[in-house]
């Protein structure tokens, strides 16, 4: 190989053409920065519109009466609340933002409902809580923080939930009483960095059971002592990576619902012992195949899950106390995604 002396090169750098100023444009209020991405044709957005602007409705939980229900749907850019009284009948628009609405849910003590809302695409949801008389929805939370996962107690006194409120990163559980959200207060601080969620309050509403999500293949299940702030590992761990979703306290026997991958090769119903070094007994054991989300019934006597079976769901019904189940015949073909008990 032969090498130009330096004096043959610096003419050749000189004479070079300075690089292209970059082209810079933004998008969603300045949250997204392009640099020389060039603008997309007209006639192409218009030609993805009609696959773009499909049409959906998704339930979220149930009318205080158990005769209407809830749900997210558009007729404009975005999901809002409505309210369906009947089958097949009129949606009844309840919230009409510029954002989506999400993470519904009513207060089993009255008819407010609970539900999330960002602003100008920030992905920073907010808590707000509706009175659906009146159109009233006041903002809970801060407006600084991501917030996130809100659930309410069983009296609907109140409310725990994720935020990031104490240093803007750390996915800390915070707890709060709607009608008082100034007086909110952490139940449970990150002590790692990594992701944690409310699942369920105790019927004496003192424990709080709660995920701790690590990766897609570690996921622990623990339990909160509200009065003491203990925090006690009841399923996963460094020593035994799974995957370990809490669902519900079993008020009955002393346990708890979870799915959990724990000695399979399949994500399986179990139930646990509160117990402190407890194993899960598996309940679906001979369904081979992921169990994707399960709901109980308010009086805990039936628990209804669904079931990936080659990439569409089935439901099956089970009776908690002798742990029979069946699965629901005729589902329409699909992926079941929200399901609860009236």
């Amino acid at each position: 190989m032969r090498y130009r002396s330096l004096a043959a090169i610096v003419p050749l750098l000189l004479a070079a053409p300075l690089p292209a100023e970059v082209e810079r444009r933004t998008a969603n209020d300045g949250n997204l920065v392009m640099e020389d991405v060039p603008e997309i044709p007209e006639r192409i957005v218009d030609s993805l519109n009609r696959y773009q602007n499909v049409r959906a409705a998704r339930f979220r939980d149930w009318s205080e009466d158990g005769k209407s229900l809830y749900v997210t749907t558009r007729f404009g850019d975005v999901d809002q609340l409505h309210r369906v009284d009947m089958p097949g009948g009129a949606r009844n628009q309840l919230t009409f933002y510029d954002e989506p609405v999400a993470g519904i849910s009513r207060s089993p003590g009255d008819g407010r409902l609970l539900f999330m809302r960002d602003a100008g695409g920030s992905e920073f949801a907010q808590l707000f809580l509706l009175d659906p008389e009146t159109g009233s929805a006041p903002m809970l939370t801060d407006g600084e923080s991501r917030n996130s996962v809100a659930l309410w107690d069983r009296e609907g006194r109140r409310i725990a939930y994720q935020s990031t409120r104490r240093n803007g990163a750390a996915n800390d559980i915070w707890m709060m009483e709607p009608d008082d959200p100034d007086d909110a207060r952490i139940v449970l601080e990150s002590p790692d960095g990594t992701w944690w969620g409310p699942a369920e309050f105790s019927s004496a509403g003192n424990q709080l059971l709660v995920l701790n999500y690590v990766s897609i293949e570690d996921s622990r299940a623990h339990i909160v002592d509200l009065d003491s702030g203990a925090i006690t590992l009841l399923a996963g761990g460094d020593a035994d990576a799974s995957t370990n979703y809490p669902l519900a306290f079993d008020d009955d026997a002393g346990g708890f619902w979870l799915i959990t991958s724990q000695g399979g090769d399949f994500e399986r119903l179990a139930w646990q012992s509160l117990e402190v070094g407890s194993s899960p007994e598996i309940i679906t054991g001979d369904i081979p195949w992921n169990v994707t989300d399960a709901a109980l019934s308010d009086d805990r006597r039936r628990l209804a899950f669904a079931v990936n079976e080659d990439g569409r769901s089935s439901l099956y019904l089970m009776d908690t106390r002798s742990r029979e189940y069946r699965k629901v015949d005729d589902l329409p073909t699909g992926v079941v995604v929200d399901f609860d008990f009236r």
